[in-house]
């Protein structure tokens, strides 16, 4: 048993050095802006032999492989991952301007299909086969007399969470 987890384990080392895009086939990707923060909903499909190995040793492995396609992200962390999706969070992903929340491009490590951008009020826009995260601005929710750094009213966050 110890010789097929250390040969599954070689294996894949020499695929993720070969190239990620190898193994793990970006579908399409969702990014949900919030204030200065994204999530990014990546989904994947894994060819049969790393699906496997993800399913015995599990998808901590692929973690390098998702931030390598966001490495223009300084701050990424991936919140969880499995063999079909993965998502993972920017903080400071955007900044606040002038009463608008502002999400400068970013380059992606390869090319996507399909790339989604979900705002704050629910709407969303989708972009094909892009190979930078697209510029995006909205109008911040603040009211002019409320700083944008204070916590949203209670209300606010009740009516976001249902």
């Amino acid at each position: 048993m110890r010789r097929i987890l250390a040969f599954l384990l070689a294996t894949l080392l020499l695929i993720s050095t070969a190239g990620a895009s190898f193994y793990l086939q970006v579908q399409d990707i969702t990014m949900t802006v919030e204030k200065e923060s994204a999530l990014l909903q990546v989904n994947y499909s894994l060819d049969s032999f790393a699906r496997l190995y993800v399913l015995a040793l599990g998808a901590r492995h692929l973690e390098p492989d998702l931030k390598r396609l966001f490495s223009s992200y300084p701050d990424i962390r991936t919140l969880k991952a499995n063999p079909n999706s993965a998502v993972l969070e920017v903080a400071d992903a955007g900044g606040y301007s002038n009463g608008y929340y502002l999400y400068e491009s970013h380059p992606l490590d390869r090319p996507i299909k399909k790339f989604t951008v979900v705002y704050p009020q629910g709407t969303s826009r989708t972009f094909y086969n892009v190979s930078a995260t697209p510029s995006v601005f909205f109008l911040s929710q603040a009211t002019e007399d409320s700083d944008p750094a204070e916590p949203a009213p209670a209300s606010r966050i009740s009516a976001a969470a249902t």
